[in-house]
């Protein structure tokens, strides 16, 4: 899976990627939401980030005037989840068991914000932080693609 920050071209032609993250299997988004949803949403799904945790895991579309919203939804959740230990981070779920892969995880994190990682080994949530602020600050879409 690959979260694509996207513009469209000249005329209303396809979109042309202008920056993406790498973040690898879907199992790792998941287990981020899940780990979102139990600790920062009291384990009610959607309940304070809506745009990032009712959206497709495979297929999510935000247009230019969403981001702002997404990126502050990510802002929060970076927040909070910098104050939470690694030790608490969730699993997967019923719907998508499996856990991330080994070289996916940062276990000398000192938040769980930094414990998930791209496959290039960058913390995933602030890659998608600052992908959003990107999309944010030159009015682009963004996609999960």
């Amino acid at each position: 899976m690959s979260l694509c920050v996207s513009a469209k071209g000249p005329q209303g032609k396809d979109a042309v990627e202008v920056a993406a993250v790498d973040m690898g299997p879907y199992q790792l988004l998941h287990s981020i939401k899940v780990t979102i949803s139990r600790h920062l949403e009291d384990n009610v799904w959607g309940s304070r980030f809506p745009l990032l945790m009712n959206s497709s895991d495979t297929e999510a579309r935000y247009g230019p005037g969403e981001v702002s919203k997404l990126l502050a939804e990510l802002e929060s959740i970076v927040e909070g989840l910098e104050r939470l230990p690694p030790s608490l981070v969730e699993r997967g779920s019923d719907s998508l068991p499996g856990e991330v892969p080994q070289q996916l995880r940062n276990p000398s994190a000192l938040g769980l914000a930094d414990y998930f990682l791209t496959v290039d080994g960058q913390s995933a949530l602030r890659a998608l932080l600052e992908l959003c602020r990107l999309a944010d600050a030159h009015r682009l879409a963004i996609a999960f693609t």
